[in-house]
């Protein structure tokens, strides 16, 4: 468990030194807009449960590390701003059923808006309410900031398999 701010392009690095890590947890992954992780190709065989709270890491740098590094990940716990990207149940979908096939446990929670027309919101996480989530079972909800903006919440899952 790393109880400190993480930089996001260290990562990899960190991976490559434990490669029968178990359990990795980061209290504040963060990244700067310059820099990448360099995937060196390990395999973590032993990586079953993730846990991670994100500052600034984009969507396209989270999909990175699970096509890298997480496909052996059974449970996966996130904590997420701003980005919308996010909140795309289909790219989810897709990134669970090519990349992750033993996830038995999905935990998101995600704050912050969406920029585009704020009805688009609620569209956005009605994805979630697909077969490929009902199926598994991983149920979410949400709640605003203020009555007034639409467009601006708190995203999660429900946890119903605690």
């Amino acid at each position: 468990m790393i109880n400190s701010r993480f930089l996001y392009n260290s990562l990899d690095d960190l991976l490559f030194h434990l490669p029968k890590l178990r359990y990795l947890s980061v209290n504040s992954l963060f990244a700067t807009h310059y820099l990448d992780i360099d995937p060196c190709r390990i395999v973590l065989k032993h990586l079953k449960y993730v846990s991670l709270k994100f500052e600034n890491v984009q969507f396209n740098q989270l999909e990175k590390l699970i096509k890298y590094f997480f496909r052996r990940v059974e449970v996966l716990r996130l904590t997420t701003r701003f980005d919308e990207a996010y909140l795309d149940a289909k790219r989810w979908e897709e990134l669970i059923v090519s990349y992750m096939p033993n996830l038995r446990v999905f935990d998101i929670n995600h704050e912050g808006p969406v920029r585009i027309n704020p009805l688009s919101y609620h569209g956005l996480i009605n994805q979630f309410n697909s077969s490929f989530w009902i199926e598994k079972e991983w149920f979410f909800t949400h709640q605003h900031d203020w009555q007034e903006r639409l467009d601006s919440g708190v995203f999660h899952s429900t946890d119903p398999y605690r």
